[in-house]
């Protein structure tokens, strides 16, 4: 249209400079790949991808030692029942757009400036679960932001009872990385009855429901507000209180 615009106002003898657009800097909270696997006990690797780290581009490429050696973890020991590392960008030591990689436990906060997860000048790409007994949990991302357990991680609570439309809120922020919008959250009811009924639900929000004669298993992907609490709730109903009730979070969802 602008090419139009110009040739006609040349045929009818008129000159006109129009403008150049440039985009001078790369947009803010911009992401893509730098998908995480899990190597061993204590390393992982970061795939391919690029984005922006406080308004500066960075990028992993196919030839890049993260995609085929990878990252070991740092600092990592032993603690009571396991604790989130976070993966950043290193910014101080980085060479960019060739990144540096560093872990902490230091959990993230979001920069509106930027539109991101930072620690100080650097940016939050991933979070692992690491066990008590210092091992990274094995893990797999189905997407980019998406965080899988072969072997989920137990929720120490967990109440059956014979009385309907009882909800338990239960704080799943000690599970659940800080920058986490979503958690996959199952409870699984087993037991000789003659019926079970198990539910989840957000603190606020949609609920969902499974029953069963002897077993319930339910399982779904719990949605978070930024900046509240992380809570969900569980319903275990059942004929008795005899049989056994397991909460486990099997994955989760990041904003990065």
């Amino acid at each position: 249209m602008k090419k139009l615009i110009g040739l006609l106002l040349v045929a009818m003898g008129l000159s006109v400079s129009l403008p150049a657009f440039e985009f001078s800097r790369v947009p803010a909270g911009q992401i893509k790949g730098a998908r995480l696997s899990w190597v061993s006990n204590s390393a992982i690797k970061i795939g391919v991808g690029y984005g922006e780290v406080l308004g500066s581009y960075w990028e992993i490429i196919p030839t890049d030692t993260l995609v085929s050696t990878g990252y070991t973890l740092t600092g990592l020991t032993t603690t009571t029942n396991g604790i989130f590392h976070y993966i950043y960008i290193d910014r101080a030591n980085s060479s960019l757009p060739n990144i540096a990689i560093r872990n902490s436990t230091t959990a993230p906060t979001l920069s509106d400036d930027f539109m991101g997860w930072y620690d100080g000048l650097d940016r939050c790409i991933g979070a692992v679960w690491v066990n008590a007994n210092a091992t990274i949990k094995s893990f797999y991302c189905a997407s980019d932001d998406s965080y899988m357990f072969p072997a989920s991680i137990i929720l120490p609570t967990g109440t059956i009872t014979t009385a309907s439309q009882v909800w338990n809120l239960v704080d799943v922020s000690a599970y659940t990385p800080v920058n986490a919008y979503e958690v996959r959250t199952h409870v699984t009811m087993n037991g000789s009855w003659g019926f079970c009924f198990a539910g989840l639900m957000p603190e606020y929000g949609t609920t969902y429901y499974e029953g069963g004669v002897s077993t319930a298993n339910l399982g779904v992907y719990l949605p978070f507000e930024r900046g509240i609490t992380k809570k969900i709730k569980y319903l275990a109903q059942a004929s008795s209180t005899s049989g056994t009730l397991l909460l486990t979070v099997r994955g989760y969802r990041l904003e990065r």
